[in-house]
């Protein structure tokens, strides 16, 4: 079984990585679980945070007696209407799809220019894929966005998402998109199942993190 902090050390700047969860899944613990390897890495963190999700996340980490310096947390705010973090940007997501897109690529190009060395950790995306599939945009419309920030060298990309409220297409788009693909699960800690690599040799692998490593640390206070 390969080791958590040696698979997270070997993300390279430019990638991509989804994180696959469902419903029981512990969400606020797995973004916890990748604030902190950003953080031991010295790496800036940024969140895009897609309708309030970011609120639920920190709302049940505070349950479980983990607290967050959201004063030194950055956030760009995709809809929603609950303030949160240092906020850099509240992106109005009812308008055009054009319009929506280039705010966000000004908002996240200025915020990596003065931010070199990015992790991006990204909630709410299958909300804001689902808002699209019931109204007039179409889906595909998010793969679009995504890709407009693939092959940008300064950040690696983090993008928790819950598979079964998407369609199969845009999950397939997603992942063709990703350099890595886990899933993950509660099994005596958090089972990691790495389903997709730029490493042929950890196609398949597991990673099982210890829950005690998951939750030291009784105050995360950012850097």
């Amino acid at each position: 079984m390969k080791d958590f902090r040696d698979f997270v050390r070997s993300f390279k700047l430019g990638e991509t990585v989804t994180v696959e969860l469902s419903s029981r899944s512990p969400l606020h613990l797995v973004f916890y679980g990748a604030l902190k390897s950003a953080r031991e890495r010295g790496m800036n963190v940024l969140v895009l945070d897609g309708f309030d999700r970011l609120a639920i996340v920190v709302q049940d980490l505070k349950s479980v007696g983990i607290d967050i310096d959201l004063d030194k947390l950055d956030v760009i705010k995709g809809g929603g209407r609950i303030r949160i973090g240092n906020l850099i940007a509240h992106i109005d997501v009812s308008h055009d799809e054009r319009v929506y897109i280039r705010k966000y690529q000004d908002t996240f190009y200025r915020y990596l220019n003065s931010h070199p060395e990015t992790v991006l950790l990204v909630l709410g995306l299958e909300e804001l894929i689902v808002k699209s599939s019931t109204g007039s945009r179409d889906e595909m419309f998010f793969m679009d966005l995504l890709r407009s920030f693939l092959n940008v060298p300064q950040r690696i990309a983090v993008y928790f998402i819950n598979p079964s409220l998407i369609s199969e297409r845009a999950r397939a788009q997603l992942e063709e998109l990703s350099t890595r693909v886990v899933s993950v699960e509660c099994s005596k800690g958090l089972l990691i199942r790495i389903k997709k690599s730029i490493n042929p040799e950890e196609q398949g692998a597991e990673i099982l993190v210890p829950m005690d490593y998951v939750t030291e640390t009784a105050s995360y206070q950012g850097p």
